[in-house]
């Protein structure tokens, strides 16, 4: 029995002696603590301030058709070219394509179809400017895209117009030339007149069906089946910087000053037992 507890009565030793060492260690617990504290004000004093700015992008459509795939247009974004042309246009210096990227984020969201942009800058505007120029670029982009489909759009738009008129036209004739057979007589007229009315049916059906055919291109050139790429809301950015995290950097410095300042106590105690064990020794 006894045998059991001398294992537990060592360990309680053990802690009990380590926690003596921290406790006559205290002031170099505290210098660590110190040293930490004043590393990461340093840090903060001396990393250069970077702000954020982000907005959502919906990618536009026509006819209730995407322009492109949300997640193509991420890919899009991402690439060097991209990039480094939003710096060029936002009149930010960068030093390459991978200096450029750093600067500009894009990720499609989870829960619809919007693509988040985050830009960032040494200044609110700096990054205000980034994410307005990126903007404008992919607007223009898509803009090629834009623009031949409701060219298209309205092309058949005219015709179909084109198509009423002459509906319209043929069914006149047919309305004056029933009004004749009429006042002259059926006998009389020079086209049975149950053929005028069945021509008169199948060209009102026609001109009804044009007319729906203009509502919905109409309608399809409107938003919001028809709409540019645009933002969802404005760009936003914080008034005060993203970079770098002063509470952060402060609880990092605290705990590695900390755990800096135990061990070097626990180093010092081993070191000095190593150097009475040395000394205890008897000499030959």
């Amino acid at each position: 029995m006894m045998n059991q507890g001398e294992p537990m009565a060592d360990d309680e030793i053990s802690l009990f002696e380590l926690f003596e060492q921290l406790r006559n260690g205290w002031r170099t617990v505290a210098g660590g603590l110190l040293v930490g504290v004043l590393g990461a004000g340093a840090a903060i004093a001396l990393l250069p301030a970077q702000y954020q700015a982000s907005t959502l992008i919906e990618v536009g459509q026509v006819n209730a058709a995407g322009l492109e795939v949300p997640a193509v247009t991420v890919e899009r974004m991402k690439s060097p070219a991209f990039v480094l042309e939003v710096a060029q246009q936002s009149g930010i210096e960068v030093a390459d394509a991978t200096d450029a990227a750093k600067r500009l984020s894009a990720s499609l969201q989870r829960n619809a179809p919007l693509i988040e942009v985050r830009t960032t800058g040494a200044s609110r505007d700096e990054a205000i400017r980034l994410a307005e120029s990126a903007i404008k670029l992919l607007h223009d982009k898509h803009m090629q895209l834009f623009e031949p489909r409701v060219k298209q759009l309205r092309s058949e738009l005219d015709v179909t117009r084109e198509k009423l008129g002459i509906v319209e036209s043929e069914l006149a004739v047919v309305d004056k030339t029933m009004a004749e057979a009429g006042r002259q007589g059926a006998r009389a007229a020079a086209l049975p007149y149950e053929l005028l009315t069945s021509l008169r049916v199948q060209k009102a059906t026609e001109a009804i069906s044009l007319r729906q055919a203009i509502v919905g291109y109409n309608a399809a050139l409107l938003p919001p089946a028809t709409r540019p790429t645009d933002t969802v809301e404005g760009v936003y950015a914080s008034r005060r910087p993203v970079s770098p995290r002063k509470a952060l950097l402060l609880a990092l410095g605290a705990v590695g000053g900390l755990l800096a300042g135990t061990l070097l106590v626990f180093l010092a105690n081993g070191w000095r037992n190593a150097q009475r064990e040395r000394n205890a020794q008897p000499r030959t």
